[in-house]
């Protein structure tokens, strides 16, 4: 036990496992799996969750979409597949945003390949168990972000509204997936957030960039008590994207967002990139008003 103590994979679990600290990020020198594994060792396990999932973020000019199991699970069982889907749901939610789920396979409801068949039994305990969850499946990612393409199934319960959920049949389609993306640096990537555990934990990537670690201390932060001082709050001051995305989560009113020049906001508007007069990170974001704002110009010092 000395020996486990002393070693700094263990250290940091267990200071939060004792209340020494409200949050951990941990990961950026070494190997994602060793450091996992102290972190399962010590934190406790929701209420009812079996294996824990990991989820990415990903920041796009439209709106955050999500990717799961992006960095635990190898190859998903039915079962696994529904649990990953709850969590999501779950986590999702905390964003205030309303998840719409879609169940990839590289088939449409045809449920032919072993993995299909996999996912379309999944997506049919989903539905049974959770009959308000919007989940649907086994169907492929470029379809599910198609209102076009969804109309062609009109029995599915994602409708015509695209997803913004996406569970993977196994981690190497997730995983390959998301790194691509990063690699391409078309989209702001954050996580992994660890879904599961009753403490906020984060295991970041190897040789994450400052604006990830910052993302991702930001969602554990708010995972922690921090949470309660800014919700006890009236306003919150935003200063950065990060003190943006934080009162999105927290969903705090009068938020203080620094107004656009007119011919700014004109252009934004001309080309359909802003729907909502709310100019605040997570406002542009969702394409809708998540928190609302007082503007710079209309407050005083006080």
């Amino acid at each position: 036990a000395k020996r486990f103590v002393s070693q700094r994979d263990y250290f940091g679990p267990l200071m939060l496992k004792h209340g020494d600290t409200d949050g951990l990020i941990v990961g950026f020198s070494k190997n994602y799996t060793s450091v996992l594994r102290p972190v399962l060792e010590v934190i406790e396990k929701e209420n009812g969750v079996d294996k824990v999932a990991g989820m990415m973020m990903i920041l796009t000019e439209k709106k955050p979409i999500f990717f799961a199991d992006t960095s635990i699970n190898a190859d998903p069982s039915v079962e696994d597949l529904v649990n990953i889907a709850k969590m999501a749901e779950i986590t999702v939610k905390t964003f205030a945003i309303e998840p719409r789920i879609a169940m990839l396979g590289y088939e449409n409801f045809a449920g032919i390949s072993e993995t299909s068949k996999k996912v379309a039994k999944a997506v049919e305990i989903l539905h049974q168990k959770f009959p308000k969850m919007v989940v649907d499946g086994e169907i492929q990612p470029d379809f599910a972000m198609n209102a076009d393409h969804l109309a062609d199934y009109p029995f599915s319960k994602l409708g015509t509204t695209p997803a913004n959920v996406f569970v993977f049949p196994n981690l190497e389609s997730a995983n390959l997936s998301y790194k691509i993306i990063r690699g391409m640096k078309v989209a702001q990537v954050v996580g992994p957030i660890l879904m599961g555990l009753k403490q906020p934990v984060h295991v970041v990537q190897m040789r994450s960039s400052v604006d990830e670690i910052v993302n991702l201390a930001t969602i554990a932060v708010l995972d922690g008590q921090a949470q309660t001082a800014m919700i006890a709050s009236d306003v919150v001051l935003l200063t950065s994207g990060t003190a943006a995305l934080e009162a999105m989560l927290c969903k705090r009113p009068m938020v203080v967002g620094h107004r656009v020049s007119a011919l700014t906001y004109g252009i934004v508007k001309t080309f359909g990139l802003l729907k909502t007069r709310h100019v605040s990170l997570p406002n542009i974001l969702a394409g809708e008003t998540l928190v609302p704002e007082l503007l710079q110009d209309d407050c005083t010092p006080e």
